[in-house]
């Protein structure tokens, strides 16, 4: 139930850009690891989580970008 891009620059990812079918739970491994990570919906920052495995909520219809703190 996701539409899931992202961005490479030297070798490193930008950005993820997930949009959200279903409104269900998005489980995405950390591409940066374990470094802190920023979740926002549009413009507006909604979360900031750690660790190699990053869990949130969606609405369906939602597009959440994931960016390296």
């Amino acid at each position: 139930g996701f539409l899931i891009s992202s961005s490479f620059l030297k070798g490193q990812v930008e950005y993820v850009e997930i949009v959200s079918q279903a409104g269900q739970e998005c489980r995405i491994r950390n591409p940066w690891g374990d470094a802190p990570v920023n979740i926002s919906d549009g413009d507006k920052r909604i979360k900031m989580m750690k660790g190699e495995l990053i869990i949130f909520q969606t609405k369906a219809g939602g597009k959440y970008t994931l960016v390296k703190k």
